[in-house]
């Protein structure tokens, strides 16, 4: 079993920046499924009063489009309505797969790109956004169903 840090109660959304060699985060995600999936890498806070960030409208909302792995195909990845930032494609996961423990997302736990990040850069908390460039991340917030 690996152990890591828990954001189930995480007050700001964030992004888990995927890298091998960085810390084991969870968060319960996928709504009432009460997953727990895992991710290694860097964990970035996002500014969520700059970016206007409202689960209920922004994200929940999405969701509905996207659905569990098994319907990955299917997703809207031109949906994700945030800056600079896009679904990530089935083949970006699967690049990354060493550093997921399941390839199960939803609700507060999606994978994301980091596409464009002069445009994310209000809610990028690093001095230099450029380094974020193409970076597979988990998009990840507060949940506790």
């Amino acid at each position: 079993m690996v152990t890591g840090v828990e954001l189930c109660m995480t007050r700001s959304p964030a992004l888990i920046v995927l890298h091998e060699g960085g810390v084991w985060y969870t968060n319960q995600a996928g709504g009432h499924l009460c997953a727990q999936p895992g991710a290694r890498g860097f964990y970035l806070p996002l500014d969520g009063r700059v970016w206007g960030f409202d689960e209920e409208a922004k994200v929940k909302a999405l969701i509905n489009h996207w659905g569990p792995v098994r319907d990955l195909p299917d997703w809207d990845f031109a949906a994700l309505d945030l800056p600079g930032l896009v679904m990530a494609t089935p083949q970006e996961i699967f690049n990354h797969s060493l550093m997921l423990d399941a390839f199960e997302f939803g609700e507060a736990w999606l994978p994301v790109v980091v596409r464009d990040p002069h445009e994310a850069r209000h809610i990028l908390p690093v001095a230099d956004p450029e380094q974020l460039r193409d970076r597979v991340c988990i998009l990840t917030w507060e949940n506790s169903d």
